[in-house]
């Protein structure tokens, strides 16, 4: 469910409605969010959800998604590469609390040419960088993201 945004000043834009609720398989918050969920919880989602395909891209199996959420916590954050909206990328990291839990988490979404001209990996660093500033100062206390002790860019 989306709860803020800041909309672009470009005339080409992403529209989200607060309180709108989307598919957790197939956009960067929703797979960033349950990547860092534990494994049972993971499994029944996935297995209570009709995996719908809504673009060439959108993964429909459950292997694929557990496949997907292995990577998302190795590097830290989740990229919808146009899996709900051909043409929209999302990149999206995960909040976390003082106990380890990943309560929200912030991404950046926009037209897939545009992330890409904007150079993506500066664009993954900094949502990587805000959303460890945000679990910080809900006394988050890690070193890194990810299942590594760094961050891999």
């Amino acid at each position: 469910m989306y709860i803020a945004h800041s909309e672009s000043t470009n005339l080409l834009k992403m529209f989200t409605h607060l309180g709108a609720k989307v598919p957790f398989y197939c956009t960067g918050a929703g797979k960033v969010l349950l990547a860092y969920l534990p494994e049972d919880i993971q499994d029944y989602n996935i297995s209570k959800t009709v995996l719908k395909r809504y673009s060439k891209n959108t993964l429909i199996t459950a292997k694929a998604l557990k496949k997907e959420f292995k990577i998302i916590r190795a590097q830290g954050y989740a990229l919808d590469n146009e899996e709900r909206e051909e043409g929209v990328t999302c990149i999206a990291a995960p909040i976390f609390d003082s106990y380890d839990v990943a309560i929200a988490e912030i991404s950046v979404s926009g037209p897939t040419y545009r992330l890409k001209e904007k150079n993506i990996d500066y664009i993954i660093k900094s949502v990587i960088l805000t959303a460890e500033e945000l679990s910080f100062n809900l006394g988050y206390v890690k070193a890194s993201y990810g299942e590594t002790d760094s961050i891999k860019i």
